[in-house]
Formats: structure tokens, C-alpha cells, sequence
């Protein structure tokens, strides 16, 4: 699972770690804690009929089929992910093979389990910039006004090792990619054997992780703040 996300870029890192046009380079927000359940617009990689270029794209996907906004809020925020073993089968396999992007991210959160007790962990990159996690969007229009939100869903898979010591409890991750492979997986004419190959856990030699402060997991508190990614220490039994 990934419902929270790290994003402290600038506009012009991007435009140049991916080489593409950012055309809403003015609106970027930076995020030090995203919650994927606020519906917040992350910046994303995407491949359409004019080219590769970077857009704000809402977290969150949102199906053909739903009638209303706030039918689109509540249908997205149960689509934060896509579990990449079902994305054949369900309402993202016409996306899997024409809406496929890349969502940059600093770092991701994902909380451990010791006993009765949850700590929240920090999970970035130990020399990249970036994450590259694979998504897959989808521009769903208003029946009532007419409007477009163009919406996207993180990909998650099995955990590799770092992670399934973190999340261990489900075992899960974000599926994420090199940026030597960035240009196949936005590729349309990418057959479903090549996209498989490419939806695997990542090994996890460029990730690092450390614990964070508790503030994280509360819902009424401000957690979008600079100290929510700074490590903490946990007390042993010989502190």
C-alpha cells in the first residue's frame, strides 16, 4: 500500500531529470507529508498523442462510471492504489495498456508494527532524487458540467525485503522503476509480457528508511510540516 507521499521538488528538477515540458510549472506544491486521502495534485510523467510531458494529476482514480464529484471523491479515495496483479481483470485494464505515468516522489511513509504499537517509517532514496513509481491515470469527465479531472492510482506489489520488514503487516509496496526503464513503461505499444516484467518489486539497494515522529498518524494534527521527515530514535530496552 502507499497512501502518503513525500514531494520536495521544484518545478525545474523535474523538467530536467525527465527531459519533458511542464506546461502547469507554476502550480506545483511542494509536499513534506502528501495524504494520498485529501486528493492532493502530485505531479506526473505521461505519455498522450502530442508527447512525453509532465501535468498535475489529482491521487485518486476515477472510473467511466461514476455520475457525480462527490461520488468521484469517495470512489478515489478507495482507489489511491492499484494492485498490479488485478489491474488485468478490473475497471484499470483499459488504462494498463494506454494510460500508464510515472509519479516522482522524495520519499513515501509506510508505518511497522511492533507488538500493540505502530511506528512510522520515512522511506526515500538513498542517492536519487526521486522515486519513480509507476501509476496508471485516467481523465474522467463530469456528466453534470461537463468538466475533466484527469486522476491516477500508484501501482503496489509484493514488498522486497527493506519493505516487508516495514510493512509487515500486509507486505506490500509501491512498484517503482529506474529512470533507464522510465521511457519503455511510457511506451503504447508496450506488450503485456514487457509491462509484467516491469511491474516487479524493485531490489532495494538505493532505499533507505529510518523512524519518524507519531504526529504522522494523527488525523487532527498538522503533519505537512519540515519535522515530519526528520529521523527519530527509538528507545530500547537499554536506554
Amino acid at each position: 500500500m502507499c497512501y502518503h507521499v513525500s514531494f520536495k521538488a521544484k518545478a525545474h528538477d523535474l523538467i530536467k531529470a525527465f527531459d519533458a515540458p511542464f506546461p502547469e510549472a507554476n502550480q506545483v506544491q511542494e509536499f513534506y507529508h502528501a495524504n494520498g486521502f485529501n486528493l492532493p495534485k502530485l505531479p506526473a510523467l505521461v505519455n498522450d498523442p502530442t508527447g512525453r510531458k509532465l501535468e498535475l494529476i489529482r491521487w485518486g482514480y476515477i472510473p467511466d462510471d461514476i455520475e457525480s464529484i462527490d461520488e468521484a471523491k469517495t470512489v478515489a479515495r478507495k482507489r489511491l492504489n492499484a494492485r498490479s496483479e488485478a489491474v488485468w481483470f478490473n475497471s484499470y485494464k483499459e488504462a494498463i495498456f494506454n494510460n500508464r505515468c510515472i509519479i516522482p516522489v522524495s520519499g513515501f511513509f509506510e508505518s511497522k508494527h511492533v507488538g500493540k504499537e505502530k511506528i512510522p517509517h520515512y522511506i526515500h532514496p538513498k542517492e536519487n532524487k526521486f522515486f519513480n513509481l509507476i501509476g496508471l491515470h485516467h481523465k474522467w469527465i463530469d456528466p453534470v458540467n461537463k468538466s475533466e479531472i484527469d486522476s491516477f492510482a500508484i501501482l503496489t506489489g509484493p514488498a522486497n525485503e527493506l519493505m516487508a520488514s516495514i510493512h509487515n503487516s500486509a507486505k506490500r509496496m509501491p512498484l517503482m522503476i529506474d529512470s533507464n526503464q522510465i521511457e519503455m513503461w511510457l511506451d503504447p505499444g508496450l506488450s503485456k509480457q514487457d509491462i509484467k516484467a516491469l511491474m516487479k518489486p524493485c531490489d532495494d539497494r538505493n532505499m533507505a528508511a529510518y523512524p519518524i515522529s507519531k504526529i504522522f498518524s494523527k488525523p487532527k494534527v498538522d503533519s505537512n510540516i519540515p519535522e515530519i521527515i526528520e529521523p527519530i530514535s527509538i528507545p530500547t530496552l537499554f536506554d
